[in-house]
Parts: structure tokens; sequence; C-alpha cells
């Protein structure tokens, strides 16, 4: 990978069994983690006779899921841990971004997931 000499940051690219693709940036001088997944469907997908669905869908995953089924909890959690959480829908692909405490990742990682699974 091509970086800038003034580029302090480590890079690493990940392909899990899965096919889920990841890029790992590691900044020491970050004072949160931050974690964005993108989904390859953005509103070009939207069904002729239903525009809108991918914005929609992207504002249901934040109603709630199996393992989290009240409203907004993953949001208000991330938020009362001192974090940040957000989607948004393009042409096409979709995307989820959430910051937190560096503590807080693998709680986050695991909500992030489970909302986007279920």
């Amino acid at each position: 990978m091509i970086t800038s000499k003034h580029d302090h940051r480590q890079y690493q690219f990940v392909n899990l069994p899965n096919g889920l693709r990841m890029l790992l940036v590691t900044d020491t001088k970050a004072t949160q983690s931050a974690i964005t997944a993108t989904v390859a469907a953005g509103h070009f997908d939207d069904p002729s006779d239903f525009p809108c669905l991918a914005h929609l869908l992207e504002h249901c995953l934040f109603t709630g899921c199996k393992a989290y089924p009240e409203e907004n909890y993953i949001s208000q959690y991330i938020e009362s841990q001192g974090g940040y959480i957000n989607a948004w829908t393009a042409a096409e692909m979709t995307g989820y971004q959430l910051s937190c405490p560096h503590e807080q990742l693998l709680n986050c990682i695991e909500m992030l997931g489970q909302m986007l699974l279920a």
C-alpha cells in the first residue's frame, strides 16, 4: 500500500472466510475507535414501485434487532458511552458508522454486527 511519508497510521487488509473485506487502520494518536460498514445496495437498487426503500431500510435497522429488540437501544448505549452512530444511503451503497471509546470497541462491534445481521 502506498501512503504518505507523513502518515503515521498503519494499514492492514483482511479478507474473512465469509467474504467480508476489512481495512484495519491503527492510529496511536486517535482518541476513539471507529467502525464503518458498507453494504453494496443503495437507492439505485430500489424497486420502481417503491422508491426510497433502501433509505427506509437503513432507518429501520435502528428500530431494534433480535439481540437488541428495544428501539434505539444501540444508539442510546453507544451515545451514553461517549460514542456516536449514524448511517447514510447513497446511489450504490449504504453505510453504517460509529465511533466509541477504545474500551467499548468490542461491545460496539457486537452491537453493529447484530444490527446488520438480524
